[in-house]
C-alpha cells in the first residue's frame, strides 16, 4: 500500500512539472508577442493645439545647427488641421531624405531629385527651440544632422505672406500687364491706319 501511493504522489509531480514547463513557454510567447507589438508600433510626435480655423497660414521659423551652410524657407506654411499645429518645411538643398521630430520618422515629399526637400512636420513648440534630426545624402554616406527649429507664434498671419504666394501675385499681375497692353496697342494700331488710310479720289 505505501509503494503504491508513493507511485501515485511521484505521478502528481510529474504532471505538475509539466504544467510549470508549458506555463513558463506560454508566459515567454506572450512576451516576446507584447514586446514585438511594442517595437512595430509607429511613434508620432504630438503636435500643439492652437485656437485658430483648420487651413493655411504663414509663419517665421529660424534654425540653428548643422554646418550652417542649409537653410529653410521663412516664412514658411503653417497648417491647422483639427486645431493641430504643422508646418511644411522646404529646405535650401535636395538631400535630405527623411526627418525625425520627437522620434517619429517623416519622409521627403518631394521626389523630383531637382526639387528641394520637403517636409510637413508637427510643431511641438512656439518660440522655444524645437529639436529635430535631419537625414542628409550630400556627402555620399547618409548622415543624420541634429538641428534646433523655433517657430515664433506672434508671426502668423495670412497665406498671402508666403514669397510664393507673392511670386504669384506678382506674375497674375505682369499677365494682366502683357494682355492689357496686347489689347490696348491693337487698337491703338488700328485707329492708326484707320486715320492715315489715303481716300479714293472718285472722279466726277
Amino acid at each position: 500500500m505505501e509503494k503504491q501511493t508513493g507511485f501515485r504522489g511521484k505521478g502528481k509531480e510529474q504532471k505538475t512539472g509539466v504544467t510549470g514547463i508549458w506555463h513558463r513557454i506560454l508566459m515567454g510567447v506572450c512576451c516576446c508577442l507584447l514586446l514585438g507589438v511594442c517595437l512595430c508600433r509607429t511613434v508620432q510626435a504630438e503636435p500643439l493645439s492652437v485656437d485658430k480655423e483648420d487651413g493655411e497660414y504663414a509663419i517665421d521659423v529660424s534654425m540653428t545647427g548643422g554646418s550652417g551652410k542649409a537653410t529653410v524657407v521663412s516664412p514658411t506654411v503653417f497648417l491647422v488641421k483639427d486645431g493641430k499645429a504643422y508646418a511644411k518645411l522646404q529646405w535650401s538643398s535636395s538631400n535630405y531624405d527623411y526627418m525625425i521630430v520627437d522620434g517619429e520618422k517623416i519622409l521627403n515629399e518631394n521626389t523630383n531629385e531637382n526639387g528641394y526637400s520637403t517636409f510637413t512636420i508637427p510643431v511641438t513648440a512656439f518660440d522655444s527651440e524645437m529639436s529635430v534630426i535631419a537625414d542628409t545624402t550630400a556627402m555620399g554616406t547618409p548622415h543624420e544632422i541634429a538641428y534646433a527649429l523655433t517657430f515664433y507664434a506672434d508671426s502668423i498671419e495670412s497665406k498671402g505672406a508666403l514669397p510664393q504666394e507673392a511670386a504669384k501675385r506678382v506674375l497674375v499681375v505682369a499677365a494682366i500687364i502683357i494682355v492689357g497692353g496686347g489689347i490696348l496697342n491693337h487698337f491703338v494700331a488700328k485707329r492708326r491706319n484707320r486715320d492715315y488710310t489715303p481716300h479714293k479720289k472718285t472722279g466726277k
